[in-house]
C-alpha cells in the first residue's frame, strides 16, 4: 500500500462520510445511539464530536442540538489537526534520527481510512516501533523532554499484560499522549502480525506535515479485531467498530484478505476474528469475505445479541470478570492460550511487569 493523501483544511466538512456507512449500519446503531439525548451525548463523547455531527446527519430524529454539536465538532477538528501536526513533525525528526516508526490504531485510520482525518477521535496517538529501536527512541524523547506515567487509580494489577505496549508518554504540556508499541498485541497474536510484517507492507501517507507511515488496510483490519477484542467489546470499542465497517465498505473489495486470514491463523487469532466478522455483518456493516467455512458457536449468539444491544443502548459501560473470563474461554484458539494468560496475570500479583518504557523520566503527576 502507498497511497498519498492530503490533510484537508482544519475547518472542512465534508458530508461525504454520510454517504460510505451502509443503511443496515445507519439503522441498527447510528440511529440508536443518537435516539436519546442522554445516550447520544455520550456517544458523542466516544466517538467524538465530528464524527457524532456527521452520524447525525444520518439520524431521521435525533436527540441533538445541532449547532451546539456543530460548535464542539468544529473545536475538536482544530484541536485534533495541532494534534496530528505535532505527531506527525515529531516521528518526522525520529526518523531522521534513526527511528522509524508506523501509524497504528487511530492515526492510522484518521489518515488512511476516514474523508477526512479529523473525523477520528484520538484520546492517544500508538506508533509501532522496532524493540531493537526502543533504547534510542527513550534517549530521543527524554531529550525533548518527554516522561510516562500512568494516573493514580486507573491501572490494576490482575490483568497486567505489558509485553505489547507500554505506559503512556506526553511531552512537558500533556498536549498529546503517545502510545509506544513493540508489538500490535500480546503473543501469540503478535506473532501472526509481527513488527516486520507491519514494516513491510506499511505504507505512506503524505501529509503538509511530511510523510506518516500507516499500516496495510488488511492489517488495521486486523488489528481493529483484536482491539475490540481487548476492550471486551464494551462501547468504549466503537471506534475500532467505524473503522472496521470504513475499510470494509470503502476498501473491502480490492483487499487482500487472504492476508488478514494468513495473520491471523499465524497468530491464533482466527476465533477471534471470526466473532468480528459476525458482529460487524450483525451490524449491518457488511460481511468481512474471510473464514467463510468457520461458523460461530450456537451459545456465543446470545452473547453477540446482548453486545450489539449494548452498543445501540450504551446501558452497560462496564464488562465484569466473570464476563471477560467467558469471553476468552471461547475466543481464545486454544486451551493453552487461555492458561498462559491466566499464568501470566497471576504472575504479576507476585511479580508485576514493567509497564514503563526504560530511559524515559517517570512522573507521579500523570492528569486522568
Amino acid at each position: 500500500m502507498n497511497q498519498t493523501k492530503p490533510e484537508p483544511a482544519a475547518d472542512a466538512a465534508p458530508a461525504t462520510l454520510a454517504s460510505l456507512f451502509p443503511a443496515a449500519f445507519v439503522e441498527r446503531l447510528i440511529e440508536p445511539l443518537f435516539a436519546e439525548s442522554r445516550r447520544a451525548e455520550f456517544a458523542t463523547q466516544l466517538l467524538g464530536a465530528p464524527l457524532a455531527f456527521a452520524c447525525v446527519r444520518l439520524c431521521r430524529k435525533p436527540a441533538v442540538d445541532r449547532d451546539a454539536l456543530h460548535a464542539s465538532a468544529a473545536h475538536e477538528s482544530i484541536r485534533l489537526r495541532k494534534v496530528r501536526e505535532r505527531v506527525i513533525r515529531l516521528v518526522g525528526e525520529l526518523a531522521g534520527e534513526g527511528v522509524r516508526g508506523v501509524a497504528i490504531k487511530g492515526l492510522a485510520t484518521a489518515l488512511s481510512v476516514y474523508p477526512h482525518p479529523a473525523y477520528r477521535a484520538l484520546p492517544d496517538v500508538d506508533f509501532l516501533f522496532h524493540e531493537r529501536e526502543l533504547p534510542l527512541l527513550a534517549r530521543c524523547l527524554a531529550d525533548r523532554g518527554f516522561r510516562t506515567g500512568v494516573a493514580a487509580g486507573t491501572t490494576r494489577v490482575w490483568g497486567v499484560l505489558a509485553e505489547a505496549s507500554f505506559a503512556p508518554i506526553f511531552p512537558p504540556d500533556y498536549g498529546f499522549f503517545l502510545d509506544v508499541h513493540r508489538a500490535v498485541d500480546e503473543r501469540p497474536a503478535s506473532q501472526g502480525l509481527d513488527a516486520e510484517r507491519v514494516f513491510a507492507r506499511a505504507g505512506e501517507i503524505e501529509t503538509e506535515w511530511g510523510p506518516c507511515l500507516v499500516p496495510a488496510r488488511e492489517h488495521s483490519f486486523a488489528i481493529a479485531a483484536l482491539n475490540t477484542y481487548r476492550d471486551f467489546y464494551r462501547p468504549d470499542a466503537l471506534k475500532g467498530v467505524f473503522d472496521a465497517c470504513l475499510i470494509l465498505g470503502r476498501f473491502g473489495a480490492a483487499l487482500d484478505w487472504g492476508e488478514v486470514e494468513a495473520v491471523a491463523q499465524k497468530g491464533r487469532f482466527v476465533n477471534r476474528m471470526v466473532f468480528f466478522r459476525e458482529l460487524l455483518a450483525a451490524l449491518g456493516a457488511g460481511l468481512a469475505p474471510v473464514f467463510a467455512d468457520r461458523r460461530l458457536a450456537p451459545w456465543l449468539r446470545p452473547r453477540l445479541a446482548a453486545i450489539i444491544r449494548n452498543y445501540a443502548t450504551l446501558k452497560r459501560l462496564v464488562t465484569s470478570d466473570a464476563d471477560k473470563v467467558v469471553l476468552e474461554i471461547a475466543l481464545l484458539d486454544s486451551p493453552f492460550a487461555t492458561l498462559r494468560l491466566h499464568w501470566r496475570r497471576l504472575r504479576s500479583l507476585v511479580a508485576p511487569p514493567m509497564h514503563y518504557l526504560p530511559g524515559v523520566p517517570v512522573v507521579r503527576d500523570t492528569p486522568p
